[in-house]
């Protein structure tokens, strides 16, 4: 059913922005939908992928860089959870929360 992710990382919300940047856009392929906000610890982000070997690739082809980039030779220590997506009700997104 695809593969679901959060991820919270304990940085100022410019630093989330700083790698939104650096990735640019378009979306990777197999991203279903990636949710990012600023939290009392940091930011979190929310992935959900169309499988776990797309988001692996994703992972270690662009993003893994980054990450380690930011937390080497820092206390950064981000927290990663795997979802095992058991339901999904697909909605429509209103166009005002972009």
């Amino acid at each position: 059913m695809g593969y679901a992710f959060v991820l919270d990382i304990p940085a100022a919300w410019d630093t989330y922005l700083g790698i939104a940047e650096v990735l640019g856009a378009p979306a990777p392929e197999g991203l279903v939908i990636h949710v990012a906000g600023p939290t009392e610890e940091g930011f979190r982000m929310i992935g959900i992928w169309d499988s776990r070997e797309t988001w692996d690739c994703f992972l270690a082809d662009r993003l893994h860089g980054i990450l380690d980039g930011l937390t080497r030779d820092s206390r950064i220590r981000p927290t990663y959870r795997e979802l095992e997506i058991a339901h999904l009700l697909p909605g429509r997104l209103d166009e005002d929360l972009g």
